[in-house]
């Protein structure tokens, strides 16, 4: 008992912390709804262009995706003479190899270099290495298997490096191209969308620019100074390779720029792929937080305000993932205050989501279906990531088994509402008592008249968290059909809105 104010005081500091990080990001939330990136420099006359290598790794990737992938770099404006492709491939089936390097060898005048490994040791930062061995250009594209890019994103890339030599890397604004195969991807496109579209209106701000692993470009020493790309904690590979190699960039001096040039992108088709994508992304943030946060923060290399966006963007993953234990206290705490302002910042971060969702994508005209797809985006997705953050974190700090599997381009089957709420036993259970508890304590305490205006708001703001976990399923588990994309999605006139 002698204890319990200092544990309080403790609580109340550490959330004040956590409160004042949601915040942080409500206010570039709003700020993304009239974000407009830095132009890029005249580059109209230049007629030295650096070397540049386009570096794709691949695994078990439909052939014709990567086809216009690989076309798409080779169709840009970039001189043909100054630019290079290497494709480093680890699929396990034997024809499926062979058809791709047939393919690649009519691209390009055969000038796609391939290069093919057997085995997952590694993962993607192995293959990625394998080919760092094999390039001597200026400058390092790299694309995933979905990417398209603009007809001058290379030269716009490579202008916006040459203008610092502390530029370690060029970021192209990258938004999502398939969102109309499903109900599900568009609300995954339009929440991806908004995720990256923030990333690079941070940095534009003088922030920590967060490279994402694709449809961006390194300065090759930069790269190697910081590299390899295949390294490990705790005897696991480090998975988020590409955040991974921008945070020690930053901590050995570089900084990031955002080219204002689109870029298109897959995005998660099924809910399946979604959590399995985002639990890895979680755990990346972890792994790299854990690792290689304290060098960044004790950097003479990076600014003061890369190591304070860095640092919010790190503590965004636990204010989230705090939110389910909150909901318990909430209904023991008999309406504390720390509860109702974390739930309701909370609130107001994902509120602010739907909105910068909404009038930053919904180009071409505004409707009641667009501000409901964007509301789906930024409420329910969000709210459902929120989850997977907490589980992410737990399993982290636990040590358990990671809870992701490597994905691939192909959609997943979708098998149901049922099939829906089994896979998400533990969530389904959690919300289900949530809700239940809160409608007891309601009814409890309202006949004894105990039940006063602060702590139903904490109890309302509770159960509202837990009932849009159940809404995010019963909205997008429904659909029994597989979404099945195709390459014509990637085309250049396709990355204008997720939308569209």
């Amino acid at each position: 008992p002698s204890a319990w104010p200092l544990f309080q005081g403790f609580a109340v500091l550490v959330t004040a912390v956590l409160i004042s990080n949601m915040l942080y990001f409500v206010v570039a939330r709003v700020r993304l709804i009239f974000y407009r990136p830095t132009p890029v420099p005249d580059h109209s006359h230049r007629t030295d262009w650096p070397t540049v290598t386009v570096l794709l790794a691949v695994r078990n990737e439909p052939v014709e995706v990567v086809r216009q992938t690989i076309s798409s770099a080779l169709e840009t404006d970039y001189p043909a003479d100054r630019l290079s492709v290497i494709v480093v491939d680890n699929s396990d089936d034997a024809e499926h190899v062979q058809v791709v390097e047939s393919m690649l060898a009519t691209l390009g005048d055969g000038t796609v270099k391939f290069i093919h490994r057997d085995g997952t040791q590694g993962y993607k930062p192995y293959n990625l290495d394998l080919a760092m061995k094999q390039i001597d250009s200026d400058y390092v594209f790299l694309l995933d298997a979905d990417s398209t890019l603009t007809f001058d994103a290379l030269k716009a890339s490579g202008a916006t490096l040459d203008t610092d030599p502390e530029l370690g890397m060029a970021q192209l604004i990258t938004i999502s191209t398939n969102g109309s195969v499903g109900v599900f991807a568009r609300a995954s496109a339009l929440f991806v969308s908004m995720l990256r579209t923030s990333i690079g209106m941070l940095n534009d701000s003088g922030g920590f620019l967060f490279f994402y692993g694709h449809n961006g470009m390194w300065r090759t020493a930069a790269l190697r100074e910081v590299g390899p790309w295949e390294q490990y904690y705790r005897g696991r590979i480090m998975i988020g390779e590409d955040r991974m190699l921008s945070l020690l960039a930053y901590a050995a001096g570089y900084r990031g720029a955002t080219v204002d040039r689109l870029a298109g992108e897959w995005v998660p088709m099924t809910i399946a792929e979604f959590r399995s994508t985002y639990q890895r992304w979680c755990y990346a943030f972890c792994q790299s937080l854990s690792r290689d946060g304290l060098r960044l923060m004790t950097s003479a290399g990076a600014s003061g305000l890369a190591k304070f966006d860095e640092l919010q963007r790190e503590l965004n993953i636990f204010a989230c993932s705090l939110v389910p234990l909150f909901l318990i206290t909430a209904l023991v705490s008999r309406g504390s205050i720390i509860e109702t302002f974390y739930l309701g910042t909370f609130l107001l971060f994902e509120i602010a989501g739907s909105l910068a969702v909404y009038f930053r994508f919904a180009r071409g005209g505004h409707s009641a279906k667009k501000f409901r797809q964007a509301c789906g985006a930024g409420f329910l997705v969000a709210s459902y990531g929120s989850w997977i953050s907490a589980v992410s974190a737990i399993r982290f700090a636990l040590g358990l088994p990671q809870g992701w599997t490597p994905t691939s381009k192909s959609a997943d089957d979708s098998s149901g509402l049922r099939a829906t709420f089994a896979s998400h036993k533990v969530m389904t259970a959690y919300s289900v008592l949530v809700l239940a508890l809160t409608a007891c304590v309601y009814v409890v305490r309202a006949r004894d008249g105990e039940l006063d205006g602060a702590e139903a708001l904490d109890l309302g703001l509770g159960a509202a968290f837990a009932l849009s976990l159940m809404l995010f399923l019963v909205v997008y588990g429904r659909d029994r059909s597989a979404p099945v994309p195709d390459s014509e999605m990637m085309t250049i006139n396709r990355v204008q809105s997720p939308f569209e």
